[in-house]
């Protein structure tokens, strides 16, 4: 039997510095990858911080344009609130300035007729009789106005009766004055003036009645004056 040849032995130097510089060398590696870690952590959340950042300035800004720009329509608002309440309050002042005027010259025409009688019809008749809408479309305050073209200007009493002329569906309708006498006063209005009287009441229109002129009558003394007049509202609306 052959003799098998001795194992070939490897011998190798023990050198402990060496093995304290692997274990060195480990170390330190774990330590800059934990530090490479922090580093690289803190710099990502400096990124994000800078981002919001930067974002909350842009928020800022448009948190600024937003509050400008509301108080931009504030203001254009209330002036546009100004100008329709001043073009509403212009408009109102020039229909009173109308009716004012008219008023006032209607008057002077009343007390020119009564300085020169002789111009215009004399005795007892109407001068002028005008309707006021209420809130009820159906109701109207109206103002007669009476007077007495004579010499001399003797007192005058009796009463005055009223009969509304329309159309209802179209169809001719006459409002007789009982149906349209307030309470206590079916028989007439009752009169008393030397020049001239105004008379103020109110009176209800039937529903779909559309009023077209009305019919005075003045009872003085036995006499009956009437006068037929045209339907119409204060300020000729």
């Amino acid at each position: 039997m052959a003799a098998q040849p001795a194992p070939e032995r490897i011998v190798v130097k023990y050198d402990p510095k060496r093995r304290q510089r692997r274990r060195l060398l480990f170390v330190v590696s774990i330590v800059l990858s934990v530090l490479l870690g922090y580093w690289l952590g803190d710099a990502q959340l400096l990124m994000q911080l800078k981002e919001r950042y930067r974002m909350g300035q842009k928020v800022s800004a448009l948190q600024e344009d937003v509050a400008k720009a509301r108080g931009e329509l504030a203001a254009a608002q209330l002036t546009l609130s100004i100008e329709r309440d001043s073009a509403e309050s212009l408009r109102r002042s020039i229909m009173e300035l109308q009716d004012h005027v008219e008023g006032l010259q209607q008057e002077i025409n009343f007390y020119q007729g009564l300085m020169a009688p002789e111009e215009r019809q004399r005795g007892l008749g109407v001068r002028s009789l005008e309707f006021i809408p209420t809130e009820n479309p159906r109701v109207y305050d109206y103002v007669l106005v009476l007077q007495q073209l004579a010499e001399p200007h003797n007192s005058v009493s009796g009463k005055v009766q009223l009969e509304v002329v329309g159309r209802i569906d179209g169809q001719p309708e006459t409002l007789e004055w009982i149906e349209l006498a307030p309470q206590g006063a079916f028989s007439g209005l009752p009169f008393r003036f030397r020049y001239f009287q105004n008379l103020e009441e109110r009176l209800t229109l039937p529903a779909g009645f559309l009023p077209e002129a009305v019919l005075v009558t003045v009872s003085a003394k036995g006499n009956n004056i009437e006068q037929k007049l045209a339907w119409r509202l204060r300020g000729g609306r």
